[in-house]
């Protein structure tokens, strides 16, 4: 079990690596998780855990997918964001079924409160090419944001439940890549990641914005 998101906005403990549920157990697995389909990895498969391929993050927003089990979404949509990402208006990744959103947010390190801060430097797997002259590996870079997220604190992050209807995909025009916007959606309910610093007043304000951006869209 780990920290819940879908519960009343408190913790139950620190971490504890979580069962894989059975909607993931055709994912690959890695240290005993199950490999997020949008998961960078070597030719062999070998996964970088925390980081993403932008190829299938691309295909997972254009084609609706979830980004951790690969498959289509549904009748309701789990997108994770940071605090910051509700000031920006876009969300970089793709969303979840509320079961695969419940594993990752069990799961990863980041959403559980495990590391309070950003990795000092890239993972080993990006810095030291692996042996197979095939693997795409040898022109990887950092991710994108590693520069100005390097040993900063762990951001506060809430969970956003859409329909699919409010689920709209356009491009960042920061970034230049597909995104989730956030520009005029209705969230069913937004609620927080405890493990994060992310409390349920912030998430009940949070709602009230969009409530009231509505209202006045509206009128």
């Amino acid at each position: 079990m780990g920290t819940r998101v879908f519960g009343d906005g408190t913790a139950a403990h620190r971490h504890a690596r979580p069962p894989i549920p059975i909607v993931l157990e055709h994912l690959s697995r890695q240290g005993g998780y199950a490999v997020p389909w949008i998961s960078l990895r070597h030719r062999d498969g070998t996964a970088i855990l925390g980081v993403v391929d932008h190829d299938r993050v691309r295909t997972a927003l254009v084609d609706r997918w979830c980004q951790t089990c690969g498959r289509p979404l549904r009748d309701r949509i789990v997108v994770l964001a940071r605090h910051q990402d509700f000031a920006f208006g876009w969300v970089s990744e793709p969303g979840m079924h509320p079961e695969c959103a419940f594993y990752s947010t069990s799961s990863c390190p980041m959403l559980t409160g495990v590391l309070p801060r950003h990795r000092s430097h890239a993972p080993a797997a990006m810095r030291e090419p692996c042996g197979n002259p095939l693997c795409d590996c040898r022109a990887w870079g950092p991710p994108d944001d590693f520069p100005g997220r390097a040993e900063q604190p762990a951001e506060r992050w809430f969970a956003i439940w859409l329909d699919p209807a409010g689920y709209r995909i356009d491009t960042d025009p920061v970034t230049g890549r597909p995104a989730v916007s956030l520009a005029g959606i209705r969230p069913l309910t937004i609620r927080p990641l405890p493990a994060t610093g992310a409390t349920a007043d912030e998430a009940r304000t949070l709602k009230a914005g969009f409530a009231s951006l509505a209202f006045l869209a509206g009128l």
